[in-house]
């Protein structure tokens, strides 16, 4: 892609390619590691397929029909080679994800490639909330100090480990940072020094 710094948030504009990345690493079951580029370029949309500069993976190009669904064109290509038994990396799944330029006399080169049109529907997450879900701050706040104790106790020597843990989860259910100090104050005076944790 064109960017005006090479991050994902400063793309300009999609090239419409999308690269794979096949290491040996993960794929040590392939017997034929050398010759998988064009075994790979069988498939009707594979632009190009050679090693990396490294010469111990391969990369290539795909043509993508949906730019603006980048990662999700990546997901479904994975799933491809997954069936396969090919592993594919991630990293190009951001767009702004460095190729340095490889020399492969052997490369496999398809100008008239197809345009790879699948994509992997967003995962959907379902939020099923408890109707005896606890809505008053001392209870998200009770509900707080469990979720710390089970990974953290409140000890010497511990105790702002705890305390930390314990803000993170509060604030996670929305309680504000002066309430917190108040409900700490509270529940846990004369149990701790708490000036200034």
């Amino acid at each position: 892609g064109t960017f005006t710094y090479r991050s994902e948030s400063c793309l300009v504009k999609h090239s419409g390619l999308i690269q794979f990345d096949i290491d040996y690493k993960g794929n040590e079951h392939i017997d034929n590691f050398e010759d998988l580029s064009h075994e790979i370029g069988k498939l009707p949309y594979i632009a190009y397929c050679g090693f990396s500069a490294s010469g111990y993976g391969i990369w290539g190009l795909v043509p993508i029909a949906f730019p603006d669904k980048h990662k999700l064109h990546l997901q479904a290509l994975k799933n491809v080679f997954k069936e396969v038994g090919v592993k594919v990396d991630n990293a190009p799944a951001n767009v702004a994800s460095l190729r340095g330029y490889s020399y492969d006399d052997n490369a496999y080169i398809n100008r008239s490639a197809e345009l790879f049109t699948q994509i992997s529907k967003p995962q959907q997450i379902n939020v099923v909330r408890n109707n005896n879900y606890e809505a008053s701050v001392e209870q998200r706040f009770q509900r707080a100090i469990k979720k710390t104790q089970q990974t953290e106790l409140f000890v010497d020597g511990a105790k702002h480990c705890f305390l930390v843990k314990l803000a993170g989860y509060c604030n996670a259910v929305g309680i504000d940072y002066e309430t917190v100090v108040n409900l700490v104050e509270q529940n846990f005076r004369g149990l701790t020094s708490y000036e200034g944790e």
